[in-house]
């Protein structure tokens, strides 16, 4: 995660420390040459889990922090390409999965090819 619109109040180890609610923490680094606003920094921020980083961003994003509203991204500049292939095939996944339980829950079973075809058809019907 990129953090920016950190205080430059030496606060980043706080801010660390409430990242670390959220899950285990790989590693972390103030980017010194990034373009920020007067008096801030950005942060990066590496979870060992990508599910911990999706919930840290959705709860740090906009968050009121030393009286600046922090501003939290996606950095997968900073990501390796074996981290993001993982990442890609973790959500990958996770959208199978999903989908998979939306047509069981919609339709009911929607394991083989005939009865998606058919909740495929049943659902263009419904529209």
């Amino acid at each position: 995660l990129l953090i920016q619109k950190v205080p430059s109040l030496n606060v980043g180890k706080e801010l660390i420390n409430r990242c670390e609610n959220f899950g285990v923490i790989e590693k972390t680094w103030i980017l010194p040459d990034y373009p920020c606003d007067p008096f801030t920094e950005a942060h990066v921020v590496c979870y060992r889990n990508i599910v911990d980083a999706r919930r840290a961003k959705r709860f740090f994003d906009n968050l009121s922090f030393y009286g600046s509203l922090l501003h939290v991204s996606y950095a997968p500049e900073y990501e390796s390409v074996d981290e993001t292939e993982q990442k890609l095939i973790l959500r990958n996944k996770e959208v199978e999965t999903r989908s998979k339980l939306f047509r069981l829950a919609f339709y009911g079973k929607c394991n083989d090819v005939r009865t998606t075809t058919y909740c495929e058809k049943e659902a263009k019907r419904k529209k």
